[in-house]
C-alpha cells in the first residue's frame, strides 16, 4: 500500500520510494537506509557542482543533517536563480 504523503523535495520522495523497506522485507535495515540516504543526498549535492562543504570538509565527512541541510540550501539557491 502506497503513502499519500506528499514531500515538495523531489529528493526526498524519491527516497522514501526507493529505499525505506516495505512491509515482510526484512533486508533492509534502517542502517542501510540510513547509508542510503546520505548516498543520495551526496549524490543529489555532488550534481549541483558541489565536492566539500563550506568549511572544506568532504561530503562524506558530514552528517545526515548537515547533508539534509546542504541539500535544502541549495535547493533554496536554485529557486532564487530562476
Amino acid at each position: 500500500m502506497k503513502s499519500n504523503k506528499t514531500y515538495t523535495t523531489s529528493g526526498v520522495r524519491l527516497f522514501y520510494e526507493r529505499y525505506l523497506p516495505k512491509k515482510g522485507d526484512d533486508n533492509m535495515t534502517s542502517e542501510k537506509a540510513f547509508e542510503q540516504k546520505k548516498d543520495l543526498l551526496m549524490n543529489q549535492i555532488i550534481e549541483s557542482g558541489y565536492f566539500k562543504a563550506e568549511d572544506g570538509r568532504h561530503l562524506y565527512e558530514l552528517n545526515l543533517s548537515e547533508l539534509e541541510q546542504t541539500h535544502h540550501d541549495l535547493q533554496n539557491q536554485k529557486v532564487r536563480e530562476v
